[in-house]
């Protein structure tokens, strides 16, 4: 395997491993413990689950992967904060969760290495000429790091919680 191959596929198990504790830990939160706020007037565990697989969803466009899933969901999850409209029950959020990270997964084993360092959806060719880091690969390391941000924020919110 080539070194750019091994990077893209550690890349990959990265960003799984991530949505894997996600997935894990909410799926294991009783309706009360995801109703819990990561901290006081801030976003609930619920909330940033499906904020999560709103933004994850946004990636086959953004990477050229197809049509997006679930799009329904930036209404509740990117264009409103916490509380201001009511939630999906935690079964759909669930179900859109799996529907999503199932299938990218499945999308992301496609792409060869040159693809994954060719420019994504929100960069125009000028930029992309300028900065050639703007590449897919960027967009998986930044939304890895994204759900681990969260991931940490739920973990703490899930631990002071009886």
């Amino acid at each position: 395997m080539a070194s750019d191959e091994a990077l893209i596929q550690t890349t990959i198990s990265s960003w799984e491993q991530v949505i894997n504790r996600v997935g894990t830990l909410c799926l294991s939160c009783s309706e009360e413990q995801l109703l819990v706020e990561v901290a006081p007037g801030k976003n609930s565990i619920s909330y940033l689950w499906g904020h999560l697989t709103a933004v994850n969803d946004a990636m086959f466009s953004v990477l050229w992967l197809g049509e997006r899933l679930h799009p329904e969901l930036d209404a509740v999850f990117i264009a409103q904060p916490d509380r201001s409209v009511p939630l999906p029950t935690s079964t759909e959020i669930a179900k859109c969760w799996e529907d999503v990270h199932t299938e990218l997964l499945s999308r992301f084993r496609t792409l060869s290495s040159k693809e994954w360092l060719e420019r994504h959806g929100n960069v125009s060719p000028e930029e992309f000429e300028r900065d050639p880091a703007r590449n897919r690969l960027a967009v998986l390391l930044g939304r890895t790091n994204h759900a681990s941000y969260h991931f940490g924020q739920m973990m703490l919110a899930k631990l002071e919680t009886p």
